[in-house]
């Protein structure tokens, strides 16, 4: 018995190990990890051949109708990715939200699996967010946006750099007021005295 548990433990640790390369991240993640978000429709999938994959990955071809986060225009082609067998998704043309990153040969790819290619069709669609798995398209869209405004808001590095900077300029213009008035009642003090 204790050697069946050893061998099954290994054994699952061995299979995490292989696939330790695909990560699923939250939505905040996979915004702040997203070079383009957008509303694109979908006109054609191009499976690639040679993935090794029992799922193929996908060349889309896609009109961006609105750039959430990004900029880009007209038409868009980028790589759907599948890894692996125990979470397929559907691919399918249309309208979709989609999050795309940079590869490592400069590909827009999706950027985290199936988190980041979201049909907008119907009346629901899947949403990874604050324990709800089921929204309505527009909400979706629209918690984007909120996330997209909320990681330029406070938070984003941007604005903290430019809030250093101006708390640093406050403080140099502080003490040079301050220096400025200790000299005035140095030299008042020295005239009366």
């Amino acid at each position: 018995m204790k050697r069946t548990l050893a061998v099954l433990l290994l054994g699952l640790l061995s299979a995490s190990r292989l696939h330790a390369e695909v990560r699923y991240v939250g939505p905040e993640t996979m915004l702040a990890e997203s070079d383009f978000i957008a509303m694109v429709c979908v006109q054609e999938l191009v499976p690639i051949d040679g993935s090794g994959n029992h799922y193929p990955d996908f060349i889309a071809t896609a009109h961006v109708e609105e750039a959430l986060k990004g900029t880009a225009e007209g038409e868009i082609t980028f790589h759907i990715q599948r890894h692996f067998t125990c979470a397929p998704f559907d691919v399918s043309t249309g309208r979709h939200l989609v999050f795309l990153k940079k590869n490592e040969k400069g590909q827009d790819v999706t950027a985290n699996f199936g988190m980041s290619y979201i049909p907008m069709a119907g009346r629901s669609t899947h949403w990874p967010r604050q324990g709800r798995t089921m929204v309505t398209p527009p909400e979706a869209v629209e918690d984007t946006r909120k996330m997209i405004k909320a990681s330029r808001g406070w938070g984003s590095s941007d604005v903290r750099t430019t809030t250093a900077v101006l708390l640093c300029a406050l403080a140099a213009a502080l003490t040079y007021l301050a220096q400025a008035r200790i000299t005035r009642t140095v030299k008042g003090k020295r005239s009366h005295g």
